[in-house]
């Protein structure tokens, strides 16, 4: 993860989820960009695959939106705070991150969707040893 404060932390992210990437497909969609403001501070979540973040796609602000990678552009849609009690939400519309239907099958879809505590949207950070990489995270739900 990136943060995204002016700050010199740089964090990435080693993700054990899969997106599902190759077979999502993509909607644009026109749509009302609501600003929501936290308090928390925001993080840009990137791969250290290839350097590219987590992205609400056309910055979709409605609930079921599937989640890419995408180059950063310091969109809202880019942006995430991560609560303490585990949610992982969105800059752009206060949605949080959630496995489709809650499926516990490895390549499940990852989509926005609006907070109801329910397992398939509470994340876990587990920092990597420090012979790993010192700023580097497992994300696992």
């Amino acid at each position: 993860m990136t943060k995204n404060k002016g700050n010199t932390h740089n964090y990435h992210l080693i993700t054990a989820i899969s997106l599902g990437l190759g077979i999502v497909s993509i909607l644009l969609l026109s749509s009302n960009h609501l600003n929501y403001a936290y308090s928390e501070t925001t993080y840009f979540i990137k791969s250290k695959l290839n350097g590219l973040v987590l992205d609400i796609p056309g910055s979709d602000p409605r609930p079921g939106a599937f989640i890419q990678t995408w180059t950063q552009n310091n969109g809202l849609g880019q942006q995430w705070t991560i609560t303490g009690d585990g949610f992982i939400k969105s800059k752009l519309n206060g949605l949080v991150l959630e496995i489709r239907a809650s499926n516990p099958l490895p390549g499940a879809f990852i989509q926005t969707w609006t907070q109801n505590n329910g397992l398939g949207q509470q994340w876990t950070l587990e920092k990597l040893p420090e012979s790993t990489s010192n700023n580097s995270f497992n994300v696992t739900n």
